[in-house]
């Protein structure tokens, strides 16, 4: 009997053992069939939840300047098909501080407090004091809300950053390299560059989480590179793939409002 029951031990052990190492044997072998799959794969699931071309957001804001000033404000934007933009900054008491429309290459600035509104083109007021980013109006909605990505041109792979695959597009007169998740295909950083191939921004997303089927940020960051400002922003509202009205892009401006001539 104790033969016996050793054998029966020994027999128990060696199937425990066997169920341990072929677990592990699959378990590992998953994690390298999963970290095999090539960029183009991984490129492709992250395309599948680019961001439809209308939606609301609400954005909160923390702007911090290289210059050391702080605030910190509330961000609605709305895009529709179109490719019109219209957004509306407000303080945490809910007052307004600028409402703006961008359409086609111009841009409608109203300033309720200073009842004055500016309306120029999109290149003209970028150059102007009254933005102070490397990145235009839109190229910075585009940064935020991801858009950037819906047209890019041919992208290729061209390595890895701490064992993430690494692309790099192009979108019109701007070079970009960004990093995907390998695991879940999402976006973990990029980095826009001008012309010139000298860099304009770093953007990171963080807190990814699938949102209606959409692969969404719960917080981003923007770093410019020349001026050094940093942005920080927190979704906390967003709709997607709406039939926008007209009203939500139209800008009334005060019967007494002044218009400001950029030089």
């Amino acid at each position: 009997m104790g033969v016996k029951s050793r054998n029966r031990s020994s027999k128990g052990l060696v199937l425990a053992v066997s169920i341990i190492i072929c677990s592990i044997t699959l378990a590992c072998g998953g994690v390298r069939k999963h970290s095999a799959e090539s960029p183009e794969i991984i490129l492709h699931k992250f395309f599948i939840h680019s961001i439809p071309s209308s939606y609301t957001s609400k954005l909160k804001l923390w702007i911090n300047l290289k210059t050391g000033e702080r605030g910190k404000t509330e961000l609605f934007v709305y895009r529709r098909a179109s490719g019109e933009y219209s957004f509306f900054i407000k303080d945490f008491w809910g007052k307004d501080l600028m409402a703006a429309s961008i359409k086609n290459d111009s841009i409608l600035v109203l300033y309720p407090q200073e009842n004055q509104f500016i309306f120029e083109s999109i290149d003209h007021f970028s150059k102007s004091d009254h933005w102070r980013w490397e990145a235009t109006p839109i190229l910075l909605l585009n940064l935020i809300d991801g858009s950037l990505f819906n047209d890019l041109g041919e992208v290729h792979f061209v390595g890895r950053v701490n064992g993430n695959p690494l692309y790099q597009a192009r979108s019109k007169e701007l070079m970009l390299r960004f990093t995907l998740s390998p695991s879940e295909a999402t976006l973990e950083s990029f980095t826009l560059f001008n012309a010139e191939e000298e860099p304009l921004a770093e953007v990171k997303w963080d807190k990814v989480r699938n949102y209606k089927g959409l692969k969404r940020p719960r917080r981003l960051e923007i770093r410019f590179a020349n001026s050094g400002d940093k942005i920080k922003i927190g979704v906390l509202e967003e709709h997607f793939g709406l039939n926008l009205p007209d009203h939500y892009f139209q800008i009334p401006l005060p019967p007494s409002v002044e218009r400001i001539f950029l030089d």
